[in-house]
């Protein structure tokens, strides 16, 4: 049987370590294709991996849907020093509580469309977020600046550009 590569994560059944897991993935107009995949495939996707390949179609019968984000929750990691923000801080809400801080973001080739970080500034000061080499944020070869109090969500949207909401 041949290699199926999944564009995007839509169910899993379990997450023991070593286990395969039923991945089901939208094909559309409401139809759903499983395959298997092992935990490490999955969580390297959740992460922000490059897409797994897994073999063959299989049909699982029925399956316990979650959401990606079920899958790797909303995890805070508190930064209060310089910081450069990684491939597997994906969706992770990262805080800034004290000092004026300044955090790197990834070179956006390193990572696929859609990555995305929340970050959040608790510190009294200003955040800054530099870009990585000659990427761009919000169309600008600058730094993004967080105010004491704000928060941003900075997706990655193109080979070398990131957007800030």
């Amino acid at each position: 049987m041949a290699d199926v590569k999944i564009s995007g994560l839509m169910a899993v059944s379990a997450v023991e370590a070593n286990d395969l897991l039923e991945v089901s993935e939208d094909t559309g107009g409401g139809t759903y294709a499983s395959r298997k995949a092992t935990a490490t495939q999955v969580r390297d996707y959740v992460l922000g991996a490059n897409p797994f390949v897994v073999p063959s179609l299989v049909d699982f019968g029925t399956a316990a849907f979650v959401d990606a984000d079920i899958l790797t929750g909303v995890f805070a990691s508190t930064q209060n020093a310089s910081y450069q923000v990684v491939v597997h801080d994906r969706g992770r809400l990262i805080l800034c509580t004290s000092g004026t801080q300044t955090w790197t973001l990834p070179a956006a080739a390193s990572v696929p469309d859609g990555w995305f970080v929340r970050l959040k500034n608790r510190s009294g000061n200003t955040l800054t977020v530099n870009r990585s080499g000659s990427d761009t944020i919000d169309a600008a070869a600058t730094s993004l600046s967080i105010a004491d109090g704000a928060r941003a969500m900075i997706v990655k949207t193109g080979a070398s550009t990131w957007e800030s909401y």
